[in-house]
């Protein structure tokens, strides 16, 4: 009789523990699922997972409020309940942002926009950065009017009489360049023009006593925009100045306009690459039949 007793009371001892084992794995899901929900809760109140945790990448003008009001979102917004085709919609019709990319996900908003932008004067007529001319209705748009007039006020003149050279890369190349300055060698720069496909022209004026004009002469179909860029940064436009004083080069007449001549320095930066070495890119300086590396 005793051992039907032990059997049953052994049955509900391992009822008894199987149960309590199902509550607690009940009560540990209970508790991952509460955990879970607080930090989304968390998440979705702090300030990562709103708007202002974004990245914007190629605006060159207008500023990141200004990227985030165009595509009505503000700061406070949470990355959850973002419409990324309702953004791109809104960003792809303001007539400064020829395209756009709108990414959202817990790390952060993504933004990427092709910016439309003036870039320079010829013989009258400011041409954008994609190779289009700006018309009268974009200047007298309500929405750029005062935008764009600033903006013009501060580019530089060019001086080519081959409007063939003014495509949609030799303008995109430039104006990746003239953001990369800073505002000062920004404010330094008169005039650049294109002497042909590899081959582009900067005309720095410092001072009465040192203008010269520098220009850059890249191997063919190997244009680096980063390398025009540091080409004629503050570093090398020291260095310049200097092969100047160093080696005292006659002065060349430059033909600003018809009636005004003016006279200048002429330095040419010959660019090479070195692919096996542990420097990219190689950089001799010449002037006539001067030739001094740098």
């Amino acid at each position: 009789m005793e051992e039907p007793l032990k059997e049953q009371e052994t049955f509900q001892n391992n009822i008894a523990l199987l149960n309590s084992k199902q509550k607690k794995k009940m009560i540990t899901k209970i508790v991952a699922v509460l955990l879970l929900f607080t930090f989304l809760l968390i998440y979705l109140f702090c300030p990562l997972s709103q708007v202002k945790n974004s990245r914007i990448n190629g605006n060159l003008n207008l500023t990141k409020n200004q990227v985030l009001e165009i595509a009505h979102l503000k700061k406070s917004d949470s990355l959850f309940f973002i419409d990324e085709e309702k953004c791109e919609e809104l960003l792809n019709n303001h007539p400064l942002i020829e395209s756009s990319k709108v990414k959202s996900s817990i790390s952060g908003l993504s933004i990427s926009i092709n910016e439309l932008t003036p870039l320079l004067f010829h013989n009258g007529v400011v041409y954008l950065n994609n190779g289009e001319i700006l018309t009268d209705s974009l200047l007298s748009s309500p929405l750029v009017n005062e935008f764009l007039n600033e903006i013009i006020l501060t580019i530089p003149n060019d001086l080519t009489s081959d409007l063939s050279l003014l495509t949609r890369e030799n303008l995109s190349t430039l104006t990746s360049v003239y953001f990369q300055l800073t505002d000062e060698e920004k404010e330094k720069i008169e005039y650049f023009r294109f002497i042909g496909s590899n081959e582009y022209s900067f005309f720095y004026s410092f001072d009465d006593e040192y203008k010269f004009e520098i220009d850059l002469l890249f191997p063919e179909n190997r244009i680096i925009p980063e390398d025009i860029a540091y080409g004629i940064n503050s570093s090398s436009l020291k260095k310049y100045i200097n092969v100047i004083k160093e080696y005292s080069f006659s002065k060349i007449d430059f033909k600003k306009n018809e009636d005004t001549l003016f006279k200048y320095y002429s330095i040419k930066v010959i660019i090479k690459y070195n692919d096996f070495g542990s420097s990219k890119v190689i950089y001799e300086v010449y002037n006539n039949d001067s030739q001094i590396e740098i």
